[in-house]
């Protein structure tokens, strides 16, 4: 009961209301006496508390023997009415939003912190892209939502979709039909000491964020073309390499090791 009531203070009702709402639930029909009996809440409140709740539908009211009765509303019938009031809520946000609302060319970049925040901006960017998206992520940031997500994005024919998965034990565990497995995941720790989160959409906006842990992230968010431009030859590039390993990795091995590791040293160029 105390958990309900927590959450029914987080929608906008008092702790008062919270406790008689709960109590006729419990209970069954009540005087406003007995209300007050069964919920702790003082007579001098609790009529109060029913007249608000009432006003909001979530309380309703007959007479019998000339005395008030009180009967509590099911949990769904609650869950619809605040349903209702918070999509009514964000609709009028959204209606005086656009008088304030002035379209400006952000080219600014912007920093983001906490893992959370930055895995919500790559998936509301996932949801938001229309016709291209390039995303680099590890397993661990492969949530079962996310991939949904780009499953979502990978079925629809006017997108085109590239994703590079990394996974320091090279296992790989996804749904996705197309995705290129970089392999080479262990020397990039060890390069970087982080893993890595990029994602570019439609050629307008990129994020590129630094992951420790799932309590230590930060990355960078914007529009500017040249920074996007720049993240989306990231991306691509490392698929190209990828593309020709999976393809030529035989010979390639040969001539640059096990490891490739001839391939990363880029100065020696003879």
């Amino acid at each position: 009961m105390e958990r309900i009531i927590q959450v029914l203070r987080r929608f906008n009702y008092t702790e008062t209301e919270a406790k008689v709402y709960m109590a006729l639930l419990q209970n069954g029909i009540q005087t406003g006496y007995e209300v007050s009996k069964t919920s702790g809440v003082p007579r001098s409140k609790v009529y109060n508390a029913l007249e608000m709740l009432v006003s909001r539908g979530v309380v309703v009211t007959t007479t019998g023997n000339k005395t008030v009765l009180y009967r509590a509303e099911s949990i769904d019938r609650l869950s619809s009415l605040i349903q209702a009031s918070v999509d009514e809520g964000i609709q009028e946000l959204q209606q005086e939003a656009e008088k304030y609302t002035h379209a400006v060319d952000d080219e600014q970049i912007w920093k983001m912190t906490g893992y959370q925040c930055i895995l919500d901006k790559c998936k509301e960017m996932i949801r938001a892209s229309e016709k291209n998206l390039m995303i680099q992520i590890w397993q661990e940031e492969l949530t079962e939502e996310v991939e949904k997500l780009l499953l979502e994005k990978e079925h629809k024919e006017n997108i085109r979709l590239l994703v590079i998965l990394y996974d320091r034990k090279e296992q790989y565990h996804t749904k996705l039909k197309h995705v290129y497995k970089h392999g080479f995941e262990e020397d990039k720790l060890q390069e970087t000491g982080c893993r890595w989160l990029t994602v570019v959409t439609d050629e307008m906006e990129m994020l590129h964020a630094s992951i420790r842990n799932s309590a230590v992230a930060d990355a960078a968010y914007t529009k500017n073309a040249s920074m996007v431009f720049f993240a989306k030859e990231y991306v691509q590039h490392d698929a190209y390499a990828i593309r020709m390993i999976d393809l030529f990795g035989e010979q390639m091995r040969e001539r640059f090791g096990e490891d490739m590791e001839g391939v990363r040293d880029v100065f020696a160029i003879h």
